[in-house]
């Protein structure tokens, strides 16, 4: 996917508007490329250091609600777990206002950017709320039947580009999967998939230890399917390179920034409004030089799912006076695909987050 310089412009934040404490990007043309080996294993080094906040969010959940949705999964089965889930979904609706804020402002941006094509027949209010928390509830549910018994996840999947992924896979190489806090991908991991597509996500292993740990206890099998790290250093850029080299897909979830971080973003206006996004993903796949799909899996009904796959890069090298604007194609890219999902499914980006910060 393209974009013509005055469509990724518009897309941009206008330079008049407030950065918010954002550093500035630095402009990487002129730059000489390096000479030797060493020479590029230090400036990537350099530059995964730099640009490996994204990588250390830490994950917002309650680590007791989790252990307390898995005992009751356990013990009652899915069935009463999904019902059960409804009253701590009202728990947490009526106790934390922020969180109530936060997706009320999405909803109220959605209506706004979307116009004609607005999902909502007026302006959301506490039931478009209560859908999302409610949806994310179910969510949850269906993430522990993945987790506790992958093979008994009786779940139907839709999909759109799954040849993208498939003839990506056939080359003997993998390549980076791009998804957000949209849907549930974790989802892909259930046998009824039927693709077996190898999918392995990256996560910050300082910054969710206790997450973790759960996963751990509740299926030991579940870490076979991550890839856990302390940093991003050259070791561990060799340690991608090597799954890529195996043929598997590495998942990254892209949307997030760390809150005060120092690390590089780029201002781009997502629902027509000004937000953060990382760099730290896009820039990983330019120095891996390896293709980039998103993904997201979209809950469209009791045990459905739509798949979503898009190609938004094709993981050619791409010289360092060319990397800035080829950072920020995809990252436009990116943000154009969750928008459009946004549209046709309002009720699947669980934004607990302050996204668009003041």
């Amino acid at each position: 996917m393209s974009l013509s310089p005055t469509e990724k412009k518009s897309e941009l934040k206008s330079p008049a508007e407030p950065e918010s404490g954002r550093q500035t990007e630095p402009k990487l043309t002129g730059q000489s490329e390096p000479k030797t080996q060493q020479q590029k294993s230090l400036l990537q080094e350099k530059e995964l250091q730099s640009e490996q906040d994204w990588l250390a969010q830490k994950e917002k959940g309650s680590p007791i609600a989790l252990a307390f949705i898995v005992g009751f999964f356990k013990i009652l089965g899915p069935k009463l777990t999904h019902f059960l889930t409804y009253f701590i979904v009202w728990f947490y609706y009526l106790t934390d206002a922020a969180k109530r804020g936060y997706i009320r402002d999405y909803l109220s941006q959605l209506h706004e950017f979307s116009g004609e094509k607005s999902p909502f027949k007026a302006r959301p209010g506490f039931s478009d709320s209560m859908k999302l928390y409610q949806s994310f509830g179910e969510t949850i549910v269906d993430r522990f039947t993945n987790w506790i018994n992958p093979e008994a996840a009786n779940f139907e999947f839709n999909w759109e580009g799954h040849e993208l992924l498939q003839n990506q896979v056939d080359t003997g190489r993998g390549a980076i999967v791009m998804s957000g806090h949209f849907g549930n991908i974790e989802a892909l991991r259930a046998k009824a998939s039927g693709k077996n597509l190898p999918v392995k996500m990256l996560m910050f292993v300082e910054n969710a230890q206790k997450y973790l740990k759960m996963l751990a206890g509740v299926n030991p099998k579940v870490m076979d399917h991550l890839i856990c790290l302390k940093s991003m250093d050259i070791g561990n850029l060799n340690l991608l390179q090597n799954e890529i080299k195996q043929g598997n897909l590495i998942g990254i979830l892209a949307d997030r920034i760390t809150p005060g971080a120092p690390g590089k973003v780029t201002q781009i206006r997502m629902l027509g409004k000004p937000a953060s996004f990382p760099q730290g993903p896009f820039v990983l796949a330019t120095i891996l030089e390896v293709p980039v799909y998103t993904i997201f899996v979209i809950k469209t009904g009791p045990r459905k799912y739509s798949v979503q796959v898009k190609s938004i890069y094709d993981g050619q090298k791409v010289l360092r006076k060319e990397r800035q604007s080829t950072i920020e194609a995809m990252q436009i890219a990116y943000k154009t695909v969750w928008e459009e999902l946004c549209i046709l499914y309002p009720y699947q980006w669980f934004n607990f987050f302050n996204f668009w910060k003041s």
